[in-house]
């Protein structure tokens, strides 16, 4: 694949600049209505119009104190607004300052996000009371509770469907619940710090939870099972909020080191890393189309455009194009080795002594172990064999002096880095891997190619242990998640053995006694 050939990259449409006494707080696309609403500090919520020139927003006020999250309607009619004021406020989208919006308080603490039902039914509402509760808008009164966090609540959200809630916080946990039972399905404890968002996939059929350390994960609702972990997403940095885009197997994040990135889902790696923001990142969300998306930190929103072949040719960027390019020749490399190999060692199969069967040395007129005259010329060498028999020829040197071998020359500052093909290459690959061939090389050589390594190997080393690491905390949340299954497993069959013995004892008590 020609490397010029690369996905478009994500485009940076228009930014939207908050006044300077403003300090935004949180973002959301306005589905079908080419808008996009904030909330801020000051208790306002802004609306913005997607227009030419310079729009100035439409303000929105009647909370007390500062809001904290702001979700919209799938028709994008309705607007809830989060306060630390323990409100939760409902507003009709119609272009108008002058409104009195529907305040719900069903709360004690400040309330930390609210989300609204795909039928404008419902609200829901996660705060620092430790609870999630659910609210009839149009009757304008409370719904019910969802109880069983220890800690305060940070996210909650609607499935597609509103059938289930999923919910995470500073207890470490993320929740499933039944919104119409209004019980818990399940509990994760798969976080190692606070859960600062939670959301649902488009086909009802993953719940994804972004940590405080940096980390992803994300579940299958069906099994219950991790399904991936992304440890230090964004490389220690609290990841602030996830999306999941409506259509494709890719997931949005930002972070307070002031990036956004793309994660293709479906081959478990990042795909991009946009930079724009000078400040934490505190929101971002996908509008209904999966083409654009938006993104805020305190004082811009930005917005930003995905062409429809950003991934025509599968989610990779440059740079990982150029690593599979790069693994593609190693690969090439070994496979040329191993067919060197197999002539060798058919060629000295072939070279052997019609008398004994020992193969002759090299350049040598006559068999080592019998004394026969060896018949032809001596074969053709390869320049491998050259080097070990010049080698063996040469007198011996001084113990004070490192021999080494033609393939590995020493390293120097001005020398250019090896190529990915070279015997380096494969044989940190071969170590990798757990080959036999590493096991041959002698200490000189490895001496040898530890001065050999290039200044960019560490860094590359260090990418595949901690590519590593992950694959094991995910191998390990997945055997404690089967060690507690099994553990239940056994508690409910010991229960049923229980019973059908207490069942035995009272029918055999039962019969009558002849």
């Amino acid at each position: 694949m020609d490397l010029d050939e690369v996905p478009i990259e994500p485009k940076l449409l228009r930014s939207l600049q908050a006044s300077k006494d403003v300090k935004l707080t949180h973002c959301v696309a306005v589905p079908g209505q080419e808008q996009v609403a904030t909330a801020t500090q000051d208790g306002s919520l802004l609306l913005w119009r997607l227009a030419a020139g310079r729009p100035r927003p439409i303000r929105l006020g009647g909370q007390q104190g500062p809001l904290t999250f702001v979700a919209a309607s799938r028709s994008g009619e309705l607007l809830a607004s989060a306060s630390t004021d323990a409100t939760v406020a409902v507003w009709q989208n119609r272009l108008r300052s002058q409104q009195v919006p529907i305040v719900l308080k069903v709360h004690f603490s400040p309330v930390r996000a609210c989300d609204i039902s795909w039928n404008e039914r419902l609200l829901l509402s996660a705060s620092d009371d430790k609870s999630v509760k659910l609210s009839f808008i149009s009757e304008r009164r409370f719904a019910g509770s969802l109880l069983g966090h220890s800690n305060w609540v940070r996210s909650a959200a609607f499935s597609p469907s509103a059938s289930q809630v999923v919910s995470g916080g500073d207890d470490k946990t993320v929740r499933l619940w039944d919104a119409e039972q209004r019980a818990c399905l399940r509990t994760w404890h798969d976080c190692g710090a606070s859960v600062t968002c939670t959301r649902f996939g488009s086909g009802e059929g993953a719940v994804v939870a972004s940590t405080w350390d940096s980390c992803i994960n994300l579940w299958d609702i069906r099994s219950h099972a991790l399904r991936q972990h992304y440890s230090k997403a964004h490389g220690g940095c609290p990841i602030t909020e996830v999306a999941f885009h409506p259509s494709k197997d890719l997931l949005l994040s930002c972070s307070t080191d002031r990036l956004l990135r793309i994660w293709d889902l479906r081959a478990g790696r990042l795909c991009r890393s946009l930079e724009g923001h000078e400040r934490p990142v505190l929101s971002c969300c996908w509008d209904e189309r999966g083409e654009q998306f938006a993104s805020c930190d305190s004082q811009v929103v930005h917005f930003w455009s995905l062409p429809a072949n950003s991934f025509a040719r599968g989610p990779h960027t440059a740079e990982a194009q150029r690593h599979e390019l790069q693994e593609a020749r190693s690969v090439a490399a070994v496979v040329e080795d191993g067919q060197n190999e197999l002539q060798l060692h058919a060629q000295a199969v072939s070279d052997s002594c019609p008398r004994c069967g020992q193969a002759h040395l090299p350049d040598a007129n006559f068999c080592r172990s019998c004394g026969a005259k060896r018949e032809g010329k001596a074969p053709t060498r390869f320049p491998e064999q050259q080097a070990v028999s010049e080698a063996a020829e040469a007198p011996p040197r001084p113990l004070a002096q490192d021999f080494v071998p033609p393939s590995c020359p020493q390293w120097s500052p001005a020398a250019a880095p090896p190529d990915p093909s070279s015997g380096l290459a494969r044989l940190l690959e071969a170590a990798w891997a757990g080959d036999s061939e590493v096991a041959a090389a002698t200490p000189t050589q490895a001496a040898c190619l530890a001065g050999a390594l290039p200044e960019s190997l560490p860094e590359a080393a260090a990418k595949v242990l901690e590519q590593l690491v992950t694959q094991m905390d995910v191998l390990t949340r997945t055997l404690e998640s089967l060690e507690a299954r099994l553990e239940r497993t056994e508690a409910a069959t010991q229960e049923v053995a229980g019973l059908i013995r207490n069942q035995s004892q009272t029918r055999s008590g039962g019969l009558p006694q002849h």
